[in-house]
């Protein structure tokens, strides 16, 4: 979910998506509820994770960025991403 929430609203304009609305709008897609504190550190260890797998990197000096951090997504390195995308055959009629 909170790689869905970074993929839609991550400025796409650049060579690589990158990220930086910050930790709120995860905790809320996550359902977090809490202090903002706890909320915060239950989003950077889904980031810290999402960095471990690959799929974000840091794009700024994240131990100097205490409410947003900003992240390159890539996407390039995401499962199924890259599957070929074929039609459908919808058969017409409800017969």
């Amino acid at each position: 979910m909170a790689l869905t929430v970074m993929a839609l609203t991550a400025k796409d304009t650049d060579d690589q998506p990158i990220y930086f609305a910050g930790w709120r709008p995860i905790a809320r897609a996550l359902g977090l509820a809490g202090s903002h504190d706890s909320q915060r550190t239950t989003v950077s260890r889904v980031w810290r994770e999402l960095r471990l797998a690959g799929c974000i990197s840091p794009a700024s000096d994240i131990a100097s960025s205490r409410t947003t951090s900003t992240w390159h997504l890539l996407v390039e390195k995401w499962p199924h991403m890259n599957q070929l995308v074929l039609p459908v055959d919808n058969p017409s009629g409800g017969g």
